[in-house]
């Protein structure tokens, strides 16, 4: 199945490592590209703080482009924290899609949910819940 979408959001982590969960099968799908640009970011960079960032092509994936967005993982003694750091990322998602001319469409996963840990809930109220300022 194929999204009409110009881009789609991955959840990752400050390595920008696509090693596990959806961001290993957008790699392996895309095609190794996908990691390379973002090991080229990595180098140039360093590590991405969590509820940044990072733009790579999208290799063989009918897409403009994939937004990396660094999460926590979730912590069920602090959820609230977990939550406040998860904004940041979603916030910095949208602010990358208003200005960018290539996006028109933007996909967004619960991201979060699996690997990370976020209850669905949780995940989805902060990801519908943000305004763009």
């Amino acid at each position: 199945m194929t999204m009409e979408t110009d881009a789609i959001v991955n959840a990752t982590n400050p390595r920008l490592e696509h090693n596990g969960g959806v961001a290993k099968a957008i790699v392996e799908a895309g095609g190794e590209t996908i990691q390379t640009d973002s090991r080229i970011i990595l180098e140039s960079c360093g590590q991405i703080a969590v509820g940044d960032i990072a733009v790579t092509e999208s290799g063989n994936l009918p897409y403009r482009m994939i937004i990396h967005a660094v999460i926590p993982t979730f912590d069920p003694i602090h959820p609230d924290v977990s939550a406040r750091q998860l904004r940041p990322a979603i916030t910095r998602i949208l602010e990358y899609a208003n200005i960018s001319e290539q996006i028109e469409t933007l996909t967004i996963p619960a991201i979060g949910v699996g690997l990370f840990g976020f209850p669905v809930h949780a995940c989805a109220r902060d990801i519908v819940g943000m305004e763009l300022q």
